[in-house]
């Protein structure tokens, strides 16, 4: 029996769609994946996916049916997938959420992989299996999808899902930041600080830290600004190091090390 024929499932029958009506879908889309693939929350990313409806004038119930009747694409069926997670247009369904996902996954689309592998560790729409999670995000790894790459590296790092190794952490991560995914350095960084994977080297971590603050991410503004407090991988400097502070305060977040929140997120 197949995983999914057990849900009960409302997909609308296909049908064709016009021009303005696709370009509707594609701009959810781009909003969609640009949050996950910045490991923004779904509370964000729904909040922004609401914001351009309101914006644009959309009715959200009209674009779920949309979104709905165009369900043999694999990349619309990962926006369907969420507009179902979120309530946006349509009751909150988590089986639904799943098994849109887990189609995609199918088709093999690396976002719907990845996501599946979501489902997997947060118990959405199905039983909590982190080896499963492991082995959706290792499918999305290795079609050189670079979200689903860190995700891996992490799996390695902390165990999840599989037995803990630095050697292949490091290994995925360092695929992940070539591909210039922020959270990937900022890991990196935690690899070179801590020695895991990697003979320890505070200034290889501070550059690391240093590549992902300077592309906006929070825990790595926070690691690099006590590097430059305390003169760890490079020169002490008190006082950028508090503008430092003062950016990821900008960006609403407290004054301590968060360090081990992105290891721990979703695992």
């Amino acid at each position: 029996m197949s995983e999914l024929s057990k849900y009960n499932l409302n997909l609308s029958p296909l049908q064709p769609i016009s021009r303005a009506e696709v370009s509707i879908i594609e701009e959810l889309l781009s909003i969609y994946i640009e949050g996950k693939n910045r490991w923004e929350s779904d509370f964000v990313i729904r909040g922004n996916v609401k914001k351009w409806l309101t914006a644009e004038n959309q009715d959200p119930q009209h674009v779920f049916k949309l979104v709905n009747s165009q369900n043999n694409n694999p990349r619309y069926l990962t926006l369907l997938a969420f507009l179902n997670y979120c309530g946006i247009g349509t009751e909150s369904n988590h089986e639904q959420t799943f098994y849109c996902y887990k189609k995609a996954a199918d088709y093999g689309d690396p976002l719907g992989q990845q996501e599946v592998a979501s489902c997997y560790q947060r118990s959405i729409g199905t039983r909590n299996d982190r080896h499963q999670a492991f082995l959706w995000y290792q499918k999305a790894a290795n079609a050189e999808y670079a979200s689903a790459q860190c995700h891996l590296g992490k799996c390695y790092l902390i165990g999840a899902g599989i037995k803990s190794n630095g050697l292949q952490a490091v290994h995925w991560l360092q695929r992940s930041s070539k591909a210039g995914f922020r959270e990937a350095h900022f890991l990196l960084g935690w690899c070179y600080e801590s020695g895991k994977g990697v003979k320890a080297n505070m200034r290889k971590a501070f550059f690391c830290y240093k590549i992902s603050a300077d592309a906006g991410y929070i825990p790595a503004i926070q690691n690099r600004s006590r590097c430059l407090k305390q003169g760890q991988g490079t020169l002490k400097d008190v006082h950028e190091a508090m503008r430092n502070y003062s950016r990821s305060n900008e960006k609403g977040n407290l004054l301590f090390d968060l360090g081990f929140f992105a290891l721990f997120r979703y695992i």
